[in-house]
């Protein structure tokens, strides 16, 4: 069954996890299976771990506040459709918070 770590489990992996030298030991104090052991350690210590950040999409109230289309960068030039916008340049419809919308066919 499934329980979440407390803070204080994982300090106490990260602390004696090289330390020991027996992970069935830190698994056994724990109350928690070996492999659970390993993984925890292994996830907090990955060096490829990625912080992904999400860049907060800008919402254009209307027409005038879209400095550029989002796809080519062309300035000014594109129609306001039913859904958004429609670059002249690039031929692409993109909706008010900037993102290009993917043709169907």
């Amino acid at each position: 069954m499934y329980r979440p770590w407390t803070d204080k489990e994982v300090k106490f992996v990260m602390e004696n996890y090289k330390q020991q030298g027996s992970n069935e030991w830190i698994a056994e104090k724990l109350d928690r299976t070996l492999i659970s052991v390993q993984q925890k350690y292994f996830v907090m210590n990955n060096p490829h771990k990625i912080k992904k950040q999400q860049p907060k999409k800008k919402i254009y109230k209307n027409l005038n506040d879209l400095e550029s289309c989002p796809h080519c960068g062309a300035i000014s030039r594109w129609n306001k459709i039913e859904n958004g916008y429609y670059c002249l340049e690039c031929l692409r419809e993109f909706d008010r918070r900037g993102e290009v919308v993917e043709w169907i066919y």
